[in-house]
């Protein structure tokens, strides 16, 4: 008996957790870019473009082709989203000119103190994990901005549990450093 074709969705779930996985290609957009952000936006863009093309039936009719074959064009096709974007000419740099605007559209006195505050207290924060160590950094920005729990962020930058709890604790242990106005010994990232 024929079985009945699988759906597109389906399909490309199946191809996208076997070989698309987030970790492994997330580590790949950041060597590429080096901008957390940017990298996410390149992860979005090849998905997209692997649902537009339906990458997944390339290889419908060889079973037989090994994984890294797959992941391999998933990467040609990160690079490729990765060259896109630098080429664009969306990238320069804009001016923006502000028309229209009506003293009501402002916020009251009060709302705006409190964003100040809060803006400046998050700059202070920032100033100070960008002084950690790029891993320690990106582990912060994972758990408190991206609210990954500590054992996802682990497996997006490459890390075990452990570490990544030492490291953890260690950068909350730097940070609390800089944040007092020491001064934080070289080389101290948990390693």
């Amino acid at each position: 008996m024929n079985e009945p074709p699988i759906s597109d969705e389906k399909a490309y779930r199946e191809f996208v957790e076997k070989n698309a996985d987030l970790g492994y290609f997330y580590g790949y957009a950041m060597a590429l870019c080096g901008n957390r952000h940017l990298a996410y936006d390149l992860l979005q863009i090849t998905h997209m473009n692997i649902w537009r093309k339906k990458v997944w039936k390339i290889w419908e009719d060889k079973p037989d082709t090994p994984q890294t074959v797959y992941r391999a064009y998933v990467a040609m096709m990160l690079r490729n989203a990765h060259l896109d974007y630098a080429k664009a000419p969306s990238q320069k740099i804009k001016e923006v000119e502000l028309t229209g605007i009506r003293e009501d559209d402002f916020p009251d006195e009060y709302q705006m103190e409190n964003e100040v505050i809060f803006k400046e207290t998050a700059k202070i924060v920032w100033d100070a994990v960008s002084k950690l160590d790029p891993t320690l950094q990106d582990l912060i920005h994972l758990i408190y901005v991206e609210q990954y729990q500590l054992a996802r962020a682990a497996r997006c930058i490459g890390l075990a549990d452990s570490t990544a709890r030492r490291y953890h604790k260690e950068a909350l242990r730097q940070l609390e450093k800089l944040l007092e106005g020491q001064e934080i010994e070289e080389g101290g990232d948990g390693r």
